[in-house]
């Protein structure tokens, strides 16, 4: 299991996932079909507003999966606190 990673709702809908320093974006992304990714500084209140957009937009997906409207997808909601994180890895390749 990765660390700093929360458990999916079910096998339809996804929670956002909380990225950690030791969680790598590349390798976490390889667990979807497709993946949004959400850098943000929380003490920044343009890139918390950024932010919520992606909130919204999973809300509203989740929402269309649940009623049946859109088929299941195997969609990866990713979170990344840049400012209490700012060690994470995006690939193993060296900076």
């Amino acid at each position: 299991m990765l660390s700093g990673l929360t458990q999916a709702t079910d096998s339809a809908t996804h929670t956002i996932r909380e990225l950690k320093n030791d969680d790598n974006v590349k390798d976490v992304s390889t667990e979807f079909d497709f993946t949004v990714v959400s850098f943000y500084k929380p003490s920044d209140e343009k890139s918390v507003e950024a932010n919520s957009f992606m909130e919204g937009a999973q809300a509203f997906f989740n929402t269309k999966i649940e009623s049946g409207d859109w088929a299941s997808r195997n969609v990866g909601w990713l979170r990344v606190d840049i400012e209490n994180n700012p060690d994470i890895k995006m690939s193993d390749s060296p900076d």
